[in-house]
Formats: structure tokens, C-alpha cells, sequence
């Protein structure tokens, strides 16, 4: 962020895991963003993505997934 130096960006999972019913992993982040000390801006991030079973490796795969997905997200929020 060098081309920004005067943003701060903050933020807090909501929700970082398995949803049961639904058979997928879910996350869900909530940032706001602070430019130039003055205009504070808000944003909910959620990205699901469905796993085949309710065990480590295929929700750990998904959990990475969108994760992933939610970061690519902000970064070009961000760069909006």
C-alpha cells in the first residue's frame, strides 16, 4: 500500500467454519477501512464454498478456498 500511505484498514471474522446444514464452509469477515483520517468506509465480506464431508481435509480445503476468495475481495476493495 505504499501508493496509500494515509489508509488503515481493520477488521474481525464474523464467522470462520462449517455450516452443517448447508454443507459448506463459510467466511464471513467485517472490515471498515480509514483513508486519509477523515472517510471511514464499511464492508461485509462472505464467501461460501460446499464440501463433500464434514471431516478435517475437505472442509480445510474449503475453509482455504474462501478464505482466499474473501481476501482477493478486500485487496481489490482496497484498491478501488
Amino acid at each position: 500500500l505504499a501508493a496509500a500511505p494515509k489508509l488503515r484498514l481493520t477488521g474481525h471474522l464474523e464467522r470462520f467454519g462449517l455450516d452443517a446444514r448447508t454443507m459448506e464452509a463459510v467466511v464471513v469477515y467485517e472490515a471498515a477501512m480509514l483513508r486519509d483520517r477523515a472517510t471511514i468506509d464499511s464492508r461485509r465480506f462472505e464467501a461460501r464454498v460446499p464440501v463433500s464431508l464434514a471431516e478435517g481435509g475437505p472442509v480445510g480445503v474449503g475453509l482455504n478456498q474462501a478464505a482466499n476468495q474473501v481476501a482477493t475481495e478486500v485487496a481489490d476493495w482496497i484498491g478501488a
